[in-house]
């Protein structure tokens, strides 16, 4: 097992109490185990639970963008083969997607978005608006993602992204805005950054498309 300080990131909180740490795995993914205990919730309950132990796989901030063209009225998904769906015997492996990537150091979640905008699928962004955040799996990672919508300054010609020598390979698509319930709703996209995003656009897309075909 390697031996590497744990960057626990900003966990003082007067709720919660980490006793031990240690990394289990170090390669690709980071696996740390942490020993825990935190205050109860019930005000019946002892004060604080009873001590714990998890393993958290660390993962990175992450930006995830839905890309938007307001003129044409549509957005730019990607498919990606994602082994954890083989693994559950998902027919589609090639799963739609949202553009995203880590933010890297010395970059706002911000810049991150821009960057694998273009990186992911080509396009450029103009415009950009900040949706939330979430934790998609916080039992599990300390993954946290930041979702916006982009606007693009016009739709790549360019159909296949990534990097080949990095096994990353992703073909994107365009996609008519009319038509994003009908894929929800036939159970097309299992992406959950995916359905966020594409969910939080139904119901904004008349303001967006009004608000951005303005600045045309």
């Amino acid at each position: 097992m390697a031996e590497e300080a744990i960057d626990f990131g900003n966990t003082k909180h007067e709720d919660v109490e980490i006793r031990k740490s240690e990394r289990l795995y170090n390669g690709y993914r980071k696996i740390d185990r942490f020993t825990f205990t935190h205050r109860a919730m019930n005000p019946d309950a002892p004060p604080w639970l009873p001590e714990m132990q998890r393993e958290l796989c660390r993962l990175a901030r992450v930006a995830v963008v839905l890309i938007y063209e307001p003129r044409d009225d549509v957005v730019l998904l990607s498919r990606q083969f994602r082994m954890g769906a083989v693994l559950r015997g998902d027919d589609a492996p090639f799963m739609i997607e949202c553009a995203a990537g880590c933010v890297d150091d010395g970059e706002t979640p911000e810049d991150a978005a821009r960057r694998e905008s273009f990186e992911e699928t080509g396009a450029k962004i103009l415009d950009l608006e900040y949706i939330g955040r979430a934790f998609p799996s916080a039992g599990s990672t300390d993954e946290e993602c930041y979702f916006y919508c982009g606007r693009m300054a016009e739709i790549p010609e360019e159909r296949y992204h990534g990097l080949a020598e990095e096994g990353e390979e992703i073909e994107t698509f365009v996609l008519p805005a009319s038509e994003i319930a009908a894929l929800i709703d036939g159970d097309k996209v299992q992406n959950s950054n995916a359905l966020i995003l594409l969910n939080w656009f139904l119901r904004h897309r008349d303001r967006l498309r009004g608000q951005w075909l303005e600045k045309e």
